[in-house]
């Protein structure tokens, strides 16, 4: 009984950690021109750059263009926002982590 309680808080654990991705330190998109940078935005890894401290941010300028950077002094206003969280200043994506997933299956099957 005890050791199929374990199973399950082993798999919950698995399951929650193919949600996580890990990460050294904050990476935000950077970019500022109408065609890779506009909204919706389909920038992909080649625009992710290091940002060692600060913050990402998105501002629209007057023309319209969509500016995404690092920056370490930075307001959220009517045109823009900041953030502090990976890839935070694209599109919202979920990462999932498939090796961590059917890692969390195999175990279920498996471990009766």
């Amino acid at each position: 009984m005890k050791s199929q309680h374990l199973s399950k808080a082993i798999v919950v654990l698995m399951i929650t950690a193919c949600f996580l991705e890990s990460v050294n330190c904050l990476r935000c998109y950077k970019c500022s021109d109408k065609d890779t940078c506009s909204d919706p935005f389909k920038g992909g890894d080649e625009l992710l750059v290091s940002c060692d401290g600060g913050q990402c941010s998105k501002v629209i300028l007057a023309d319209g263009t969509v500016d995404r950077a690092c920056s370490n002094l930075c307001e959220t206003s009517k045109n823009g926002y900041c953030c502090k969280s990976d890839k935070c200043n694209g599109s919202n994506t979920l990462v999932f982590n498939y090796f961590l997933a059917f890692t969390a299956i195999f175990y279920t099957i498996f471990s009766k």
